[in-house]
């Protein structure tokens, strides 16, 4: 890659099987948000790219709709991310992480009730996910942007220790 990072894999990336491209978006969406990208922006930007390759390929790829809804909500489109996010629960209701993704971006919007309900759904679909800490992180930034600080603590404590590295 052009960033010279190497992701395992993506000279070999099959260009039409939209699982691949929904996967590596998420990937690179990751490794943006937890600053290991060398452009953070750059690599959001390829992140939206691999994402709308995906769902070009396959419309119903519910990784490829979250990322580009995430994307978006990045970017500040929330009207947009809002739309593919909702469009995440449509395709899977049980994918938890996908509602977390789209209570992100109903926080970001400013829609912190409803935050708080996806992200508190998601929490209870999927306790002890792997991505758990990520979870705690968002509920507890949808609590504080409702102004429930002393809610939000006990969330954000737990998602400090459930991913200590990206501290």
């Amino acid at each position: 890659l052009a960033t010279g990072i190497a992701l395992a894999g993506t000279d070999e990336i099959e260009p039409g099987y939209a699982k691949d491209h929904a996967l590596l978006s998420w990937g690179i969406w990751w490794a943006a948000l937890c600053y290991w990208w060398p452009d953070v922006a750059e690599g959001y930007r390829q992140a939206a790219k691999h994402a709308a390759d995906a769902i070009t390929l396959d419309p119903s790829d519910p990784w490829a709709r979250m990322t580009l809804g995430l994307s978006l909500s990045t970017a500040r489109q929330h009207e947009r991310a809002l739309a593919e996010l909702r469009a995440v629960h449509d395709l899977n209701p049980s994918f938890a992480l996908g509602r977390t993704a789209l209570g992100w971006a109903l926080l970001r919007a400013g829609h912190f009730e409803e935050a708080i309900a996806e992200t508190g759904n998601a929490l209870r679909m999927s306790p002890m996910d792997s991505f758990a800490g990520i979870y705690t992180t968002i509920h507890g930034l949808a609590l504080l942007g409702a102004r429930r600080f002393g809610d939000a603590l006990p969330f954000l404590r737990a998602s400090a220790a459930a991913f200590a590295e990206y501290s």
